[in-house]
């Protein structure tokens, strides 16, 4: 079962995937997109009987134009360490990090190369298909980003500047 009745399921939208927590089978947890303010992040604590969204100090913004989300969490048992990345018209918009499975988040911004105006991790706007995200297995305050490729010389990076891969 993936939602209840009665109020506590989920909203109606596109969710993304469900992830278990390594730590604890019956905590869930997924992304459901195109439902305004009632989408973002939801967490279920008895394996998908009810659900709970948890959005908080997640951007209105984020939440309510997501066209992709992917979360990680740290798998060491009573770490409550999640990850989520949110993509908005193609591009990372924000990665939040949560120290309690989900009731709070904190933005840490989107990861950009250094080479001349920064450039983030979809230049090629690709964030609905080519973005990942993983929690480190030994170091619950690292996280790891993917994107879409690296970016090309006319995107923000010095022109002279050929040296490949750049810094991101």
């Amino acid at each position: 079962q993936v939602s209840g009745a009665g109020g506590t399921g989920l909203p109606q939208g596109r969710c993304t995937d469900v992830y278990g927590d390594p730590s604890n089978n019956n905590r869930l947890y997924t992304a459901v997109l195109g439902a305004g303010a009632n989408g973002g992040i939801y967490r279920s604590a008895n394996a998908g009987a009810t659900w709970t969204q948890v959005n908080t100090n997640i951007a209105a913004g984020d939440v309510a134009n997501a066209s992709n989300v992917k979360l990680a969490m740290h798998n060491s048992a009573g770490n409550n360490v999640v990850y989520a990345i949110f993509v908005v018209a193609g591009r990372a918009s924000n990665v939040y990090r949560s120290v309690n499975q989900g009731n709070n988040w904190t933005a840490m911004g989107v990861p950009t190369t250094n080479e001349g105006a920064p450039v983030g991790i979809h230049p090629g706007g690709q964030g609905n298909k080519n973005t990942s995200i993983a929690a480190d297995k030994t170091q619950p305050q690292i996280v790891y980003v993917g994107g879409d490729r690296q970016p090309t010389a006319n995107e923000g990076v010095n022109p002279n500047d050929t040296t490949f891969p750049n810094s991101i």
